[in-house]
């Protein structure tokens, strides 16, 4: 071999080592990050995201949420997504963005899926996290202020006024009661508002105010008005509280009202409703207001 030739055979070894082939392990680019983060995906959790779906020779979408309308759910580290992507959330925050390439055996493999993904297809995913949440997870308690004097706190049949600011945890606003005219009312222990709120009404003093993080099974769970499978945050603070029947009623009727209602009322039957016949109705489960 003349040094020419070694000199030929030498480049193209170094060419062919230069090429760093198929990915033996995802790729994670965390590109955005949230200032705060108080959690971090782990194995098991559920979390709710968005996802662009997209070949990594050519960038082609092959899916979308976006497109869906609609953000995907999943619990994540026990084989409900394809390897790359269990491992490619993990540690993830609410509100970051990370772009999670992953080769095909950590993909759909030699065989590809359904005609839409390839043999040996390598993916890429463009990921924003929404939610995080455990099935363990109870509702969080933050107060923001409370007045210096407090005579005394919510408790189960108390009639409140309180006003709520209630976003995602993208901030993205849900719903509101913040006018000063316009506050919201319930019974607390009437079951008129979701769990995790009455939760958050408890134990609260007038002037105080709260913020309250509520998980799905706590909320509205999948099929909410709110997205499905949402974390909600409530912003509260208490108006006024009011022991039993609040001014102006003369009871507070439990469950749907019936038609004729004095007839409910009456409950030996005698066309008399003495007093003792309304307590014993009235007030098992407290649930709706009724006025005379």
């Amino acid at each position: 071999m003349d040094l020419n030739q070694f000199l030929e055979l030498f480049l193209f070894v170094l060419v062919v080592n230069c090429n760093p082939g198929p990915l033996a392990d995802i790729v994670v680019d965390r590109y955005e990050i949230p200032k705060v983060c108080s959690r971090e995906v782990q194995t098991e959790d559920f979390i709710r995201y968005h996802f662009n779906g997209s070949f990594y020779e050519d960038g082609k979408k092959f899916d979308s949420s976006y497109d869906r309308g609609k953000a995907f759910v999943s619990q994540v580290g026990l084989g409900r997504l394809i390897t790359g992507m269990d491992r490619g959330l993990l540690g993830m925050c609410v509100n970051e963005r990370r772009r999670i390439t992953v080769p095909p055996h950590l993909g759909y493999g030699s065989v590809g899926t359904g005609g839409l993904i390839p043999p040996d297809a390598t993916l890429v995913y463009d990921v924003l996290l929404l939610d995080i949440w455990n099935a363990e997870d109870k509702v969080e308690i933050r107060t923001i202020s409370k007045p210096a004097i407090c005579k005394r706190t919510t408790v189960a049949s108390d009639f409140i006024r309180y006003h709520y600011n209630g976003t995602l945890l993208s901030g993205e606003a849900f719903d509101s009661r913040d006018q000063l005219d316009s506050p919201s009312v319930t019974t607390l222990g009437a079951s008129k508002v979701i769990m995790g709120l009455e939760e958050g009404l408890k134990g609260m003093c007038v002037g105080e105010r709260r913020e309250v993080v509520i998980p799905p099974h706590w909320a509205h769970g999948e099929d909410g008005g709110v997205p499905g499978s949402a974390v909600l945050l409530f912003e509260l603070e208490l108006m006024q509280l009011q022991k039993g029947v609040p001014e102006g009623f003369m009871f507070v009727w439990l469950g749907d009202i019936p038609d004729p209602l004095f007839n409910a009322l009456d409950l030996n039957g005698d066309k008399r409703v003495p007093l003792e016949e309304v307590s014993s109705k009235a007030w098992s489960v407290l649930t709706i207001a009724v006025s005379f």
